[in-house]
């Protein structure tokens, strides 16, 4: 096993401490906002003891701060060591994504990211719909209930479809991915019959065994 240099233990602290003090800043201002909003809003939070809201606003700043120095350390390590995504292949992949157009690369990433979109534009609909109707005062809570589920339910369904076609996409995508590898092998088996090469795609003649003669 390989014992880490002083210059990667020294670049590698710095990486993480970048990546946390990031992580952290990002992190006060979510802080900052919701107890802007709950100090405004919620008298349960302004009677609450000073402890409790200090730890209340670290909660997001140490959150936010501890996964972006995770995130750090393995971008170092991936980086430094070529793996995952510092390997040289994946490197190449992702020069040819950036040589994309500008809609092929967010159809991509969409596809990618699929399940973390739908789930993120579900909860948004769900606090959405319930600030929307939350907004009426003459409306009793129960009705605002009702109308905030009908709401939650409506955009439920709209998710359920940009779902099914991302998935659809996504099957469109391999498929044309299968009949590109196809075309490269075709184009690349008459390149070498052209230049009077064994095709890889040739099948290998059996071995004929001599026998002896009685």
């Amino acid at each position: 096993m390989k014992l880490a240099s002083k210059d990667e233990v020294r670049d590698y602290t710095t990486a993480i401490v970048i990546g946390g003090l990031k992580g952290a800043a990002v992190g006060t201002g979510i802080s900052i906002g919701l107890r802007y909003w709950v100090q405004r809003h919620s008298a349960l939070y302004r009677s609450m003891t000073p402890t409790f809201k200090t730890f209340f606003f670290l909660v997001p700043v140490l959150g936010c701060g501890i996964t972006t120095t995770e995130w750090a350390s393995l971008k170092f390590d991936m980086d430094t060591y070529d793996f995952g995504e510092g390997d040289k292949k994946v490197q190449e992949e992702r020069k040819k994504f950036e040589q994309l157009p500008l809609m092929e690369r967010i159809k991509i990433s969409a596809n990618k990211h699929k399940y973390k979109i739908i789930v993120g534009t579900w909860a948004a609909s769900l606090g959405g719909s319930f600030w929307w109707v939350n907004r009426d005062k003459y409306m009793s809570s129960s009705q605002k209930l009702v109308q905030a589920r009908m709401y939650a339910q409506a955009l439920t369904v709209v998710i359920l479809l940009g779902s099914m076609l991302m998935s659809v996409n996504s099957m469109q995508n391999s498929k044309a991915q299968d009949e590109s590898w196809k075309i490269i092998a075709a184009e690349e088996e008459e390149r070498e019959k052209a230049a009077g090469e064994p095709t890889r795609l040739q099948h290998i003649p059996a071995h004929k065994h001599e026998g002896k003669k009685d």
